[in-house]
């Protein structure tokens, strides 16, 4: 019995902690989330979407969604104001995977961004669909 209610105790702490990170329940409190392909659809009907890349100026250069801002996770803060001047835009942000993405939308969030968006799986996630990704 002690092992079953042990198991339990520990099966909660984790459930709560990776819900709390953002990890469970489709995100991060406040942030939506869209696949691939809603993204494309999304972007192809509301042109006024900003589309954000938050990785590295290497990455960006590598390869990157047509018509993405480069704006990197680290120089988020600084950057804002100057590259996203209106802070109830809609703005889809990328990374490589989803993580540095997710982390930006909720960054944004706390500085008053109203629609942020995170791109689900990334631009990996992009490409495996077949689509179109640039390089400088």
């Amino acid at each position: 019995m002690n092992d079953i209610l042990l198991w339990v105790a520990v099966a909660t702490i984790g459930f709560l902690a990776l819900k709390r990170l953002g990890w469970l329940g489709g995100g991060a409190a406040g942030i939506a989330s869209l696949g691939p392909e809603a993204a494309r659809e999304r972007l192809g009907r509301e042109p006024r979407v900003l589309l954000v890349d938050v990785r590295g100026p290497k990455e960006h250069r590598q390869g990157h969604l047509p018509h993405a801002l480069l704006v990197p996770l680290d120089q988020l803060h600084a950057q804002a104001a100057q590259a996203l001047p209106d802070p109830s835009a809609t703005v889809l942000l990328y990374c490589q995977s989803g993580v540095r993405s997710l982390t930006a939308a909720k960054r944004l969030k706390k500085m008053g961004y109203t629609d942020v968006i995170n791109l689900a799986g990334g631009i990996a996630a992009w490409s495996r669909t077949g689509y179109p990704v640039v390089s400088d």
